[in-house]
Formats: structure tokens, sequence, C-alpha cells
């Protein structure tokens, strides 16, 4: 079936494609395939219908049309879906469909409302995670708001995909502890009611990986709470006879997070090491502390 796939320079491609949209048999196979889905898997409620990592979504005539007339790609996406949500409706209203307001689609559409069975799930993999998204005098981030506050306003059921590591080096620093709280609490007051956290599950033991998974389910249950007196609680905890010097090690990240704050610098979650402005001070200084950390930590049970 190549006319599924997506138009792209007046073509249908196969290599790396997105969906055609408002292909009419492509809509009746998807619908067949979610409700076959369901019927192997009765107690499953959430099914995901969304788009391949990687752009060229389809530019034929009709998505085309939908998208101008929309702003934006993600209109024929959000067509599409209801399409299927309907469907999937006469059959289980209790069924939600997931897609995701990713990259190119993540700007929101006009006037095409999400229909109530259809959850949306926006991604802020673009911003600068050095300073709290609302606050931030990033670009990136400015326009990331206006996206979260349209979505928003179009439905009710907004969830959210937020990144809290970096990819490219899992145990290379990403001094973005102090932003956790409040990034969360920006989400909430714009209407979003869930929280996937991406951060490592490919590096044991990389950056500050149990430190953030333990702030992050704290915070996410409530973010409210004080970010620091959690952090150190969990320092306290963790870390035993060598907390103070833990917590020290700490305090001089979120130096590093505030100086890049100041320097105009974004914190992005695909940062290259050779291109980080993190000093090479900094690694001096933190060889020391853990190296004193280790020999603190030694007889302390807690720590073997």
């Amino acid at each position: 079936h190549p006319e599924w796939f997506s138009e792209v320079n007046g073509k249908r491609t196969e290599v790396r494609p997105q969906l055609c949209m408002s292909n009419p048999e492509l809509l009746r196979h998807t619908v067949e395939f979610v409700k076959e889905r369901m019927r192997k898997n009765p107690k499953i409620k959430y099914f995901g219908i969304s788009q391949n990592d990687w752009p060229n979504f389809c530019t034929c005539p009709e998505c085309k049309a939908v998208t101008e007339r929309e702003g934006s790609p993600s209109g024929p996406l959000i067509e599409f879906v209801n399409a299927v949500a309907r469907e999937v409706a006469k059959t289980d209203p209790t069924v939600t469909l997931t897609t995701l307001a990713y990259q190119w689609s993540r700007k929101p559409p006009k006037t095409v409302r999400p229909e109530k069975n259809v959850v949306v799930v926006l991604c802020d993999i673009e911003c600068d995670f050095s300073t709290p998204l609302e606050r931030s005098r990033c670009g990136k981030n400015a326009k990331f708001m206006e996206d979260l506050r349209g979505w928003g306003r179009l439905t009710d059921r907004l969830y959210l995909w937020d990144y809290v590591v970096n990819f490219p080096h899992y145990p290379h620093v990403f001094a973005n502890i102090p932003v956790l709280g409040e990034n969360l609490r920006t989400f909430r007051a714009n209407g979003v009611s869930q929280v996937y956290e991406e951060a490592d599950n490919e590096g044991p033991h990389a950056e500050s990986a149990e430190l953030k998974a333990w702030m992050l389910a704290h915070l996410m249950w409530n973010p409210d709470r004080d970010w620091k007196a959690l952090r150190d609680r969990f320092i306290d905890g963790y870390y035993g006879a060598a907390a103070r010097t833990v917590k020290t090690y700490y305090d001089e990240l979120d130096a590093v997070a505030a100086a890049r704050d100041e320097s105009k610098t974004p914190l992005l979650c695909f940062e290259k090491i050779e291109d980080t402005p993190v000093p090479d001070s900094f690694y001096d200084r933190a060889a020391e502390l853990w190296t004193k950390a280790l020999d603190e930590a030694k007889g302390d049970a807690r720590c073997e």
C-alpha cells in the first residue's frame, strides 16, 4: 500500500515515512487493527496511535489542505485519531487512544478538538532545561509554553512527556535538579494531569539517576514539595556518612546551572560533551569530592 505512506516533495516515500492521514482505506484498516488489539487485550484501556520518530509528515493535497486550515500538521493527525476514536467508542467507550504532540505535530491545531476518548501527550524534547520552562529567556521554551497553553485550551485530557537526562552520554552532568518541581507545577497549572519523565534507563548509576528517580516520584505525587529538602533527604539516606560531601557536590552543580543561565547557554537533552559550557575545573573538583565521599562511606553499612 504505497498510497498509505506520506507524500513528501510530490512523491510517496518509504524512507523514514509517516502515514497519509487523509487516506480513507488506511483509516478503515487502523480502526479494525485497534479493535482486533482490543479483542485480544480486553483489560487494556489505553492504545497509542502516534507518528514515527522522525519528520516527513504527509503533504499530499488532502493532508496539506487540513494542515493549512489548522495552521499545523497536527491537524490531519488529530482528525485521523478522532475518526478512529469515534469508532472505538462504539465498541468500548472506556477505551482511550493516546497520540503524541511531538516535534512537527507539537503545535496545536486551530479548531480541531480531540475527542473525549483521546489523550494528547505533549513532548518538550526541544526545550532548554537549565531554568524553569515558564521563566526561561530561551526562545524554544517560549514557543513550547505557547503550545502547552494552546493544547490546554483544546482538551482537558492533556499529558506531558518530559525529558530529564542527556541522551548522547548518560554520565554527562545534566544540571536540572532545581527546575524539576517548578516545571511540574507549570504543567499542572496548564491542565496537564499525568506526566511521563524520560530519564536514564540504559546507563546504570549514570548521572544522578537514583536521586532524580526518587525526587521525581515525590514531586509527581506533590509538585509543591520543597525540591531541596527532598534532595537532602535522599542524600542523607542514600550516602550515609558521606552525605555532607555529596551535598557539597550538588550545591556546586547547582552553581553550574546558575552560571549556564547567566550565559544564556541552553541545557539540551542532546548536548554533546564537546559542546558543553561546564568548565574543566568543575570536573576536577567533582573528582576530588567524590573521592572524599568514597573514603567517608567506608564502614557505613548503608553504603556497602
